[in-house]
């Protein structure tokens, strides 16, 4: 048996990138934590990736927004579209456009 692999061509994506997600919090607490970029049961945030590193499908960078600054690290998919991603206090799963 033999497998082949085409060129993956796994996009370089260290840089500044715009942030938009819908998204919510479930909480273990009374409140969000410090570092929670979404608030309340339903938000949308706007805010700025800065990818700082990469290898390969690996990425690790900081989110920035007006509520809070915090690393992350992801995973790019082999679509080399979808992203995965978890933070300080939570995790994803986004698309790149």
């Amino acid at each position: 048996m033999s497998v082949c692999l085409a060129d993956s061509d796994i996009p370089n994506l260290v840089g500044t990138w715009v942030l938009k997600s819908e998204g919510g919090v479930l909480l273990k607490e009374k409140e969000p934590g410090p570092k929670t970029l979404h608030k309340g049961a339903f938000s949308t945030l706007n805010a700025e990736a800065v990818v700082t590193k990469q290898q390969g499908r690996i990425i690790h960078g900081t989110v920035k927004s007006d509520k809070a600054t915090k690393n992350f690290i992801g995973a790019i998919g082999t679509d080399n579209k979808t992203i995965y991603y978890a933070d300080e206090d939570g995790f994803l799963e986004g698309k790149l456009i």
